[in-house]
């Protein structure tokens, strides 16, 4: 447990810096040609931001064009982009910049929280080093995204805690406990570490039962208070929890599939074929699940203790997703993004279990390593020059679209076939009555009508006093909703139309 001499671990510090710098510059690079990508979800983040910004609170665009309170995500990342939007940053911008800093955090945190667990400076660079080029956890950082904060605080509270083995009291703790309620309110993650770091206190053989109450209990009265204010706060606009409807169901085989993609994307691209995938993502569950025996059966060790760290909050995360799958969200799929949290903490196991390696294993082990590290980092590399056109509503598809251009000029009310693209530019357009149109507030794919028919009789109306519609992406559809909503086109475009209500245009 207790780290190297400082004589033999004097390189630490410079590889932790170098990895913390590399990991900046990875995502800097990556943002700085047409910035950072844009989701979906990403375009909620940035509207709350400017509401944050406007002293409105955590609010966003709805289907209908109004504002309303976002509980599907919490509102620590899209507040601090509405700070960076009082400062003059544009909320994009301000994203790119929190979510570098939070990548070179989240590796100095990773090699710093290896070698406190194996008490080895070799562990805590190559962990520090994994982390930092890791194709997606840099691909994640370079979106509008939650997660490289979500995971630079989580990997802090794992930090803070560990050392609480060493120093006992109750800082360490309390510390751990705010870091979790931050990542709380970063994402609903967090309630698994939430769950799981007191469960570990609770366990640790060699502090007397009284000492381990008053940490756990510590640790639990500096996390819960935020996130169960959160909760009042939800339960007070909405009358409820959670905005997930309840379901029952268990998993299908292609949860299984995509939770096997997610993982051999941490080691080979996506575009590999299946059969290597998949033979990748069964050789890295079957390391994962033999270290997880390996530290139950030595459970009662004290050199397991922050092995047993780690898999608690591993098997308290996945108990997480797999109960917001069979109870809460069948839609939900194992993807890349909702497994990267177990990313930091294989990394972590993967360098501890390679200083403990001896002989030709360790020469082995070592070959591995700088064969994953160089790998990692020239996928990065790659993945750099493309994120640098910009992806999703950052990619020229959308910043060079004349059907977006021309809609932003347009006067009165927007009615879009994707309403997302004007949002993100400042205008609260609405959302087409249309089948299989869905919510973005809302998971689960909730549609934002009752009766989608009704809406569109309705809308028909409106259009015929003003308004312009905005369809994206010219197909056969168009002239469906031209005959059933009495269109006419105002003008059109390669990569869409704008329409108007034919009475409307008559009258003009």
């Amino acid at each position: 447990m207790e780290p190297e001499a400082q004589g033999k671990g004097r390189l630490l510090p410079a590889i932790l810096a170098a990895s913390a710098l590399a990991a900046l510059l990875l995502v800097m690079a990556a943002g700085t040609g047409a910035g950072p990508g844009i989701s979906p979800d990403s375009v909620v983040y940035i509207d709350a931001a400017r509401h944050f910004a406007a002293g409105e609170g955590p609010l966003a665009t709805d289907a209908h064009g109004d504002t309303r309170l976002v509980t599907t995500w919490p509102p620590l990342f899209p507040a601090l982009l509405g700070f960076g939007t009082l400062l003059g940053l544009e909320p994009a911008t301000a994203a790119l910049l929190l979510n570098a800093w939070s990548h070179a955090a989240l590796a100095l945190l990773v090699g710093l929280l290896a070698w406190r667990c194996s008490g080895k400076a070799g562990a805590g660079a190559v962990a520090a080093w994994l982390v930092a080029v890791a194709p997606r956890a840099v691909n994640y950082a370079s979106w509008v995204l939650t997660e490289s904060l979500f995971l630079a605080l989580t990997a802090g509270a794992l930090l803070v805690l560990v050392g609480w083995l060493r120093e006992g009291g109750w800082r360490r703790p309390a510390g751990a406990g705010l870091l979790v309620a931050l990542a709380c309110m970063q994402r609903y993650a967090g309630y698994a570490w939430l769950a799981a770091l007191p469960l570990w206190i609770l366990m640790q053989p060699g502090r007397a039962m009284r000492e381990r109450v008053r940490a756990a209990a510590v640790f639990v009265g500096a996390a819960l208070p935020l996130p169960l204010l959160w909760r009042v706060v939800i339960w007070a606009s909405q009358s409820r929890l959670d905005s997930r409807s309840g379901t029952v169901g268990l998993p299908t085989w292609l949860h299984v599939k995509s939770l096997g993609h997610s993982i051999s994307t941490w080691l080979v691209p996506e575009t590999s074929p299946m059969p290597l995938r998949a033979a990748v993502a069964l050789l890295a569950a079957g390391a994962m699940l033999t270290g997880a025996v390996y530290v139950v059966r030595r459970r009662a060790d004290p050199s397991m203790a922050p092995g047993l760290l780690l898999l608690i909050v591993g098997g308290c995360y996945a108990l997480l997703v797999a109960v917001t799958v069979v109870f809460l969200d069948r839609a939900l799929q194992p993807e890349p993004r909702i497994v990267l949290p177990m990313l930091p903490l294989a990394l972590v196991a993967l360098a501890w279990t390679h200083s403990a390696l001896r002989g030709r294993m360790r020469w082995a082990g070592f070959a591995l390593v700088v064969l994953l590290g160089v790998g990692s980092l020239a996928r990065s590399v790659w993945l750099v020059t493309e994120l640098r056109d910009g992806l999703g509503y950052s990619s020229p598809e959308y910043r060079d679209s004349p059907t977006l251009k021309a809609a932003l000029e347009q006067p009165g009310p927007l009615y879009a076939s994707n309403p997302q693209p004007l949002i993100l530019r400042g205008v609260p357009a609405r959302a087409l009555p249309l089948d299989g149109t869905i919510e973005y507030l809302m998971p689960l794919g909730v549609s934002p009508w009752p009766d989608t028919a009704q809406a569109r009789r309705e809308l028909r109306e409106k259009l015929a006093e003003g308004g312009c519609v905005v369809w994206f992406n010219r197909d056969g559809r168009v002239d469906e909703l031209k005959a059933e909503l009495d269109l006419v086109t105002l003008a059109a475009y390669d990569d869409g139309e704008l329409l108007v209500g034919r009475q409307a245009q008559a009258r003009k």
